[in-house]
Parts: C-alpha cells; structure tokens; sequence
C-alpha cells in the first residue's frame, strides 16, 4: 500500500514538473507574441482602412492592441513571480483567460465586418483569422486549452456570423473557418504531445545521468562546462550555477594536470594521421581538485561529439579513492596473512601450490621451495584424493565456495582434520585462475565436541526424567485441588452465603490459591535455581503482608497451642523493596517451619529492624527444640530434613532452598541462630523502600454469574473420566440459565452425546483411559457434522510443553486446573455468543 502510494506521488510530482516546464516555455515566447500582434495588427489596420469603414477598424485594431497590452503585463508578472508547483494551476488559468481575450479581439473585428464584406474582402478577413490563428497554433501549443481557447474565441464568432447570413458565399466560409479551427485543435493537439513526450524524455535522460555513479560532464570546444549530472556536483563540490561556464580544466583538475589534459583536448579537434574522423582521447588517470582544495585521484575519459560544424565534449570521470586505498589493503592483507594464525595456500587453476602462509609451513612442515608447485594432493590424505577431486569440480561449476572437513597429511605421515574454505578466482573468460583455501585443525573442537555431546545427552536424559516426573506431579496434584478450589469458588458466588460462612470460604480460597503457587513453584524448582523466576519488585508494605500471612497460620498454631506475636514498631513502618508474592511465600515458608518444628504451647514472634544502608531485617524466632552447630550447613541444601523425614511432620525438604534462592534473587540475604534446647531464629534481609502502594480493598469477586438475555437455549458438552470434576463443572455451567449441561464420564459415551445432541460447545479432558483427549478431538474434527463445533481442553497437564501441544492439535482454547470459575463462564459467554 506505501509502495504504491508513493509511486503514485512520485508520478504526479514527475506530471507537475512536465506541466510547469511547458508553462515555463510557453511565458518565454510571450513578448515575441505580443511584439508580432502588435505589427500585424498596425499593418492589418493599415490595409483595412481602404475597404471597410474606420470606426469598425480602428475599435477592432485597438482590441487587439489592448489584448497585447495585458499579455505583456502578465508576462511580466510571471517573470517576477517565478512560481513553483504550488501556484502552477492559477497562472495556468490566468494564461487561458488573457489568451481567450486576445482570440476574442482578432474575432470581434471580422465578426462585425463579416455582413459588409464582398467576395475579395471576405477571403481576406477569412486568411487574416486563419492566418493570426496559425500563428497562435504554433506559439501557444505549449497550453493546449489556451490555444483551444484562442481558437474557438476567434473563429467561432465570424463562422456563425457567416452562417447566419443565409448567403451561399458566408456559409462556405463558415464551413471553411470550422474546418480550419476543427484542424489547427488536431494539429496543435499534435504537437503538445510531441512537446510533453520531448520533455518527458529529457526529464528521464536527466533523471538517469543524475542517478549515474559516474561524474557526466558536458563542454563545449573551448572546455567551458555548459552541463553536468548530480554526481559531478557531489564529487566536487561546486553548485552548478557557479560551475557552469568555467574551463573544465582550470576549474576541476590539480594544477600539475592542467596543461597536458588541455592538449589532450585541443588535439582531439584535429584530425588523425590519415585525415580522417579525430582520435578520441583514451582513459587517462589525473589528479582532480575539489572546491575546498583538496585532491583526489579519477579515471578521465574525453569523447568529442560533433554537432555541425562545430565539436563538443563529454568527460566521464570516476573517483577511484578507495581503488587506490584497497591496493594499499592488498600489501597490508599479505602481511595480514603471513600473521594469520589460520594456514592459508593459493594453488593455479590445475591445482599447483603458489603461495603458502607461515602457519601452513609450520603446520605441514613444508619450506616454500618444497611445496610451491606441488599438486595439492600432496596434503591429502590418499583415500580422500578421488572424492575431493569430485566435489571441487561440482563446485567450480556451481560458481561457490566449497565448505567442508578434509583429512590432512603433514610431511611427517601425521594426519588431522581441518576445517576447510576454498574459494575460486576466475578470468575475464570464466576459468579458474587461482583456487585459496584457508583452513585450521580442527581436531581439537572435534573432541571438545565429543565429550559436549556426550554430557548433552547425558543432561537431557536427567532432564527429561525431571519433566516426566513434575508434569506426572503436576497433574496429580491439580486434580484435587481442583475440585477444593472449583468448589469454593461456586460458594463464594452464592448470594446467600454472607457473614462468617462467606469468611471461611474466603479463607479456604486464600489458603488454596496459595497452596496452588506454592505447587506451582514446587514444580518449577529448576527454574528458580537457574535464576529464571520473572520478579516484578515494588515498594511491599511489611505489615499488610503480615497480615495476610497470619491468619493462615492461625489454625495451625492453634492446634499446637502455639501463640503468634507480631513485634512491630507503628512509629516506623517498615518497607521493603521486592516481590510481594516472593516475599509472601518467603513469610510463609518461614512461619510455617517455626509453626511445625515448635514445641507444643511454644511461641513465634516476627520482629522488623531498620539496618545501617536502608535496609530492613525480619527474624521469625520460635522456642523449638533449636539446631545443633554441627548440622546448621545442612539446612538450605535441597531436600535435607535434619532426620526430620522420620518423624510425624510432613514436609518436602526444599523450603529453605527455595526461600535463599528468592532472597538473593530479590537483592537480600538470609541467616540463622539457633541455641540447641531454647529455640531459633530464621531471619533474612531486603533493601527497603520509601514509597508503599496503598493496600487495596477486599472486594468480591466480579459476578460474571449473570449470563446476558439468551435468544435461544445452548448445550454444552462435558467428556471428564473424573465424575468430581464432571459434578464441579456441571455447577459452574448451572450459573448460565440457557446453558443446558450434558455429562459424560467416558469418551465412548461423550462422542454418542455428540453426535445424538450436537452440543454448541464441547469441553474435554485430556487424560483419560481409553482415549485420551487429543484422540477425541481427532474424531470430533474428521466428523463433516461435527467439526464445526468448537471443542476447549480443561486438563490438569499445565506444564508449558502441555499448553502448547494442546495448541498446536487444534484445541480452541486451553483451561488449565485447577479451574477459575469466572473464567470457565466468561470462556462459555464467549463461544456460546
């Protein structure tokens, strides 16, 4: 779309031009125009006088007199205007007008006349308007609705005159006048179009010689510069205007060139020994010379055109700076590679050593006046001759490089691998001239290169054996707390839940939503040791998050007797800059280890102390059993319990690693004291902060409950084998009165209902005996009746390679467990319309 808009622009700006080159052309002829009206307008008067009466001469005479006054005017205020593209349709318009004028005043007189005039005097009225109208043809075709203008002003009138008079004589001269205005219209059309198309020429002609790499340079003989490209300005510096009219070589060329390139081209207006056409000057380099003084060197050719009698020139000149800077390359490049590291040879093109680097004689172990001449083959392992040979011919006929690995002989017997390139120059005929190869010993990549792949497979083996067994854990977790979160979320929707009862739902929500990010991060344990947890740090208000995290210990110390004490200072709040959900997780981990390895009726108090650099350190201190010295190194390794893993308090083993991992990523630290007997204290420290967020209002959850006026009734499919998750789901699809729910708790059963009922939507599980889901939806896409209907997966496979599977099958959408209930609806509202 860009593309062709801009070609469009580009040629109507090629139009305008045109059209403002021929106004331009059409102006400079005016004065003659209006010199030639006012002399046959006096000498036609003066004629006129002896057959028709004055007082229709002379108001005749003075018409055109006063069309030639107002010409000049204009043109006089064209010239000073000079005007550009903008101002090219009202001096267009402003040259029709005083053009029409000046054709109506040579036809007013032969109009008013045209009833008195007999035989003789007719004809010479009828030549004087055709003659004047000639001439108007010729000089105005530059406007062609100028000159029709004209011609219709001046003819037309006398014809109808003519016409009406009802006599056989004027109405053949109207014939005659329409005739001749009807073919002056064709012939000037004519020739505006010749005068478009030369201009048009002359625009691409400029327009090509602009775009050239090379300086165009036209002069006469004498050398005087009378044209030049775009290059030739760029290249040396000078406006055309203050160029044009210099001698080529006092202007362009270093002083000591001046002389000899003058000679060169006086001789070349001579003739040749044999007295025939001149010899033209050959290519010469000269040293050329910019406007701000400096020198360059260029390539110089002289051609002599002869236009008559007379002899121009063109001068095609090119910078060769950087030809000469990259001969002084090539002499740096050869001492590049006798410097080079890599071994680099240059054979001829039958394949004889010409050159060799010093690392190539190292290498090999060759002296120059031992391998110069030498058949490549020397340095090749025997086996490898024949194929070798093969391969560089396909090559050189495909016009490439050859890339590849060779077995390499040195003088000694010893062998390597080398990775080769090998490049070809060929001559002006296609031949190959010289062949290079520059190449190093690869041998020990090639066993770096082992022993990578080796440990490669090793550490993918290790890892797919951790992906099988977090996707496994994953989907086994999720499924129960599918229906624990799925469940809660249809009672906190239920309007008549309030008060308390509401409260424990939200709480049994707020304990399961964090339970599910712990599981989330569980699973996702590699990624955090690797450093690839995404952070979003803020400004967290310490007590706010306390808050939150309090209450969901409350039921676990109170069934230990265990009393919660928060020990901050309301004078000083204190701020840390972090993840909230991070530094949730982290109170969390930590309380929940002072919780659980407390003794019964013990205490847990939080403290917060602002640190020396804008710092803050949180101790959760417990009266537990404490840590012995000797085992305080093993508490932040993975999975290590203290022989804790014998005893009755559940636990995996990775919290503390987690929570190191999550304060270091955060900016902090964490540490420990412990006294074996009275208890221990966990504390970490963060960076703190000056600017907390307002804590936002509890709100419930948006009723997404109430489903829009249905226009008709929809079914929706279920195909789950668990019958928990296929009652949750029916109680969700219960919200939406139109929505009528059909279960089925196997596949077999789900594609009957499919096919029986033909549902608006079908929502399948993925992991189910018999046929999975993907197997399903298969069926349900090769089914012509069927696969239209859109089907969405609702599993507990929510690894990031599971998603992305489900997409690539073809599922139109993909909901993981465990399920949000608002989502599951807004999903229905959406596909149901």
């Amino acid at each position: 779309m860009n593309q062709g808009a801009d070609v469009r622009k580009q040629g109507e700006a090629a139009a305008a031009s045109v059209e403002l080159s021929l106004l331009y052309a059409a102006y400079a002829r005016k004065p003659l125009n209006v010199l030639m009206t006012v002399l046959i307008s006096l000498v036609i008067g003066a004629l006129l006088r002896s057959v028709f009466p004055s007082n229709l001469v002379l108001p005749w005479i003075g018409g055109v007199l006063l069309s030639a006054l107002l010409g000049l005017i204009e043109c006089l205020a064209f010239r000073r205007a000079s005007p550009g593209q903008a101002a090219l349709k009202r001096w267009q318009t402003l040259f029709l007008l005083q053009t029409a004028f000046s054709g109506a005043a040579w036809g007013l007189g032969p109009s008013l006349m045209m009833n008195q005039a007999t035989g003789a005097s007719m004809a010479l009225l009828v030549g004087i308007l055709l003659g004047v109208s000639a001439v108007a043809m010729s000089s105005v075709a530059e406007q062609p609705r100028a000159l029709y203008a004209f011609l219709m002003a001046a003819l037309a009138p006398p014809a109808i005159v003519a016409a009406m008079s009802g006599r056989e004589p004027e109405q053949l001269l109207a014939l005659t006048l329409i005739f001749g205005m009807g073919l002056m219209i064709v012939v000037g059309q004519r020739s505006n179009q010749a005068m478009r198309h030369l201009l048009d020429t002359q625009s691409r002609l400029r327009a090509i010689l602009d775009a050239a790499q090379d300086a165009i340079i036209s002069m006469d003989a004498a050398g005087r510069i009378n044209d030049w490209n775009q290059r030739a300005q760029e290249i040396f510096g000078w406006p055309a205007e203050e160029a044009l009219g210099k001698v080529f070589e006092d202007l362009l060329l270093a002083p000591n060139h001046q002389a000899a390139q003058r000679q060169a081209r006086v001789q070349g207006l001579g003739h040749g020994d044999d007295g025939g056409e001149p010899t033209l000057q050959q290519r010469v380099e000269v040293m050329a010379l910019r406007r701000d003084g400096s020198k360059f060197p260029v390539t110089l050719t002289l051609t002599r055109l002869k236009a008559g009698r007379s002899h121009d020139f063109t001068a095609f000149i090119t910078d060769v700076s950087e030809r000469r800077a990259a001969e002084q390359h090539l002499a740096l490049f050869r001492r590049v590679f006798d410097a080079s590291s890599q071994m680099v040879s240059i054979l001829d093109g039958r394949g004889h050593a010409l050159y060799q680097n010093q690392a190539h004689a190292q290498e090999f172990g060759y002296r120059d006046d031992e391998i110069v001449g030498q058949h490549y083959s020397l340095t090749l392992a025997a086996e490898q001759v024949e194929a070798f040979g093969r391969d560089i011919r396909v090559a050189q006929r495909a016009g490439s490089n050859w890339t590849g690995q060779l077995l390499l002989q040195r003088k000694d017997g010893s062998r390597f691998v080398g990775s080769n390139n090998i490049g070809f120059i060929k001559d002006a005929g296609g031949r190959v001239q010289y062949v290079f190869n520059i190449f190093y010993d690869l041998s020990p990549e090639l066993a770096r290169l082992a022993e990578l792949a080796q440990a490669k497979e090793s550490a993918e083996r290790a890892n797919q054996a951790k992906s099988d067994f977090l996707s496994s854990m994953s989907h086994e977790l999720r499924t129960p707390m599918n229906a624990i979160l799925g469940f809660a979320q249809l009672l906190e929707y239920d309007p008549r839940l309030a008060g308390k009862p509401l409260g424990y739902v939200r709480e049994i929500l707020r304990a399961g939503h964090h339970l599910l990010e712990l599981l989330n991060e569980v699973l996702d344990l590699a990624r955090i040791e690797s450093g690839h947890v995404q952070l979003a740090l803020e400004a967290v208000p310490v007590q706010a998050v306390l808050d939150e995290c309090l209450p969901l210990m409350q039921a676990q110390a109170g069934e230990r007797q265990i009393e919660l004490q928060l020990q901050l200072d309301p004078a000083k709040p204190a701020t840390v800059h972090a993840d909230r959900v991070r530094f949730k997780q982290v109170l969390l981990n930590l309380l929940s280890n002072a919780v659980k390895y407390n003794r019964v009726g013990g205490r847990v108090s939080v403290q917060a102390r602002a640190l020396p650099g804008e710092r803050w350190r949180l101790t959760i201190h417990d009266t537990g059993l404490g840590i012995a010295p000797e085992r305080r190194a093993e508490l932040f390794q993975p999975f290590s319990r203290l022989d804790a893993e014998h005893g009755p308090i559940e636990g995996t083993g990775i919290g503390l690693t987690i929570t190191r991992r999550l304060v270091e990523m955060m900016g902090g630290t964490v540490g420990m004291d412990s006294e074996p007997g009275v208890g221990s204290s966990f504390w970490f420290e963060l960076p703190g902060d000056t600017a907390p967020p307002p804590d936002a209002a509890e709100v419930r959850p948006e009723d997404n409950t109430r489903a829009p006026t249905a226009l008709r009734r929809h079914r929706v499919l279920c195909i789950d084998d668990n019958p928990v998750n296929l009652k949750l789901i029916g109680q969700i699809l219960g919200l939406r009165e139109q929505v009528d729910a059909v279960l089925a708790d196997t596949p077999a059963l789900g594609l009957e209902a499919a096919a029986a009922q033909r549902p608006d939507l079908i929502l399948v599980d993925i992991n189910m005996p018999v046929m999975n889901g993907y197997q399903v939806l298969a069926l349900l896409r090769a089914d012509s009746q069927l696969r239209h209907i859109p089907v969405v997966a609702v599993t507990a496979n929510a690894m990031p390679r599971d998603i992305e599977r489900g997409r690539e099958a073809g599922f139109d959408d993909y909901l993981t467990k465990p399920i949000n209930v608002g989502q599951v609806l807004a999903l229905v509202d959406r596909f149901l319309g």
